[in-house]
């Protein structure tokens, strides 16, 4: 069984399509699929959007310490083998739970498997494909291999020898889980199957919603993990996987056109 966990403060403007390409995507695998969706409380009309949907088998709604805090709570109700996560924001694709179980069965002895995901903007229009690529610690730490969130999936008795994520971090809670999994050993595999789409847009942190102080906390925050896996305080740059430079509208196009048949073939239309 997969679990899927879903974390989720005032975005109610994505929330029921996330929820619903959820319950989709399992109803097109043969076992059950549990899904946990988390909300610290929010006041936009969240609740009860979360609160009418059936195909939700546990609702948490109580405050938390932010998306870490969010997240280890909806594991702890975990009883799959296997965990997933996409946010309130990014949505999963039709076939995503058959591409996750696809991949456990093809790699039974893996603890972590990194597949691929879509970016979309705000209006969900193709902005490109994230490629997982091989990881190391290193790479992972100094932003020469990018963390795709969404394309992670694990085995959840590695999450929890590991603790699971630290609550502390507020900016780069995925990316330390990951480092701490191979830290403690984890067969990391990586796929070519995209997972699921995420979002970029103007309202979440990684669009820049948490403006200067988040950025300062992230990169405070990749700083102590540096310490804490190289012991090094060395300049790093940010990891985080960017979208082309927009200014080159041109190539911009022809990127986006070589990729749209595939984008059109993930995502079918189903709203």
């Amino acid at each position: 069984m997969i679990t899927v966990a879903t974390i989720s403060y005032n975005r109610r403007k994505y929330l029921k399509k996330c929820i619903e390409s959820v319950s989709l995507s399992s109803s097109r695998v043969d076992e059950a699929v549990q899904y946990v969706v988390v909300d610290a409380l929010s006041t936009d009309g969240s609740v009860e959007i979360i609160r009418q949907h059936p195909s939700i088998s546990k609702a948490i709604i109580e405050e938390d310490d932010g998306p870490a805090s969010g997240l280890n709570k909806a594991f702890s109700h975990a009883s799959g083998e296997f965990g997933f996560f996409v946010n309130a924001d990014d949505y999963v694709l039709p076939t995503t739970f058959q591409r996750v179980r696809r991949a456990w069965m093809r790699h039974p002895n893996a603890d972590v498997i990194l597949g691929g995901a879509w970016m979309v903007d705000g209006n969900g229009r193709l902005i490109r494909p994230l490629m997982a690529r091989p990881v190391t610690i290193s790479g992972l730490l100094n932003g020469s291999v990018p963390m795709i969130q969404l394309g992670m999936t694990f085995r959840l008795s590695m999450f929890k020898s590991v603790g699971g994520f630290n609550e502390s971090n507020k900016t780069c809670w995925d990316l330390e889980l990951l480092i701490d999994m191979m830290v403690a050993g984890a067969k990391v595999v990586v796929v070519s199957e995209r997972f699921g789409v995420f979002r970029l847009h103007e309202g979440g942190l990684t669009g820049g919603a948490g403006g200067q102080t988040h950025q300062l906390r992230y990169l405070e925050e990749m700083k102590d993990l540096r310490k804490k896996y190289i012991n090094t305080s060395c300049d790093f740059s940010d990891p985080q996987d960017k979208p082309f430079d927009k200014k080159n509208d041109f190539l911009l196009s022809l990127y986006k056109l070589a990729y749209y048949p595939a984008w059109m073939s993930d995502n079918i239309r189903f709203y």
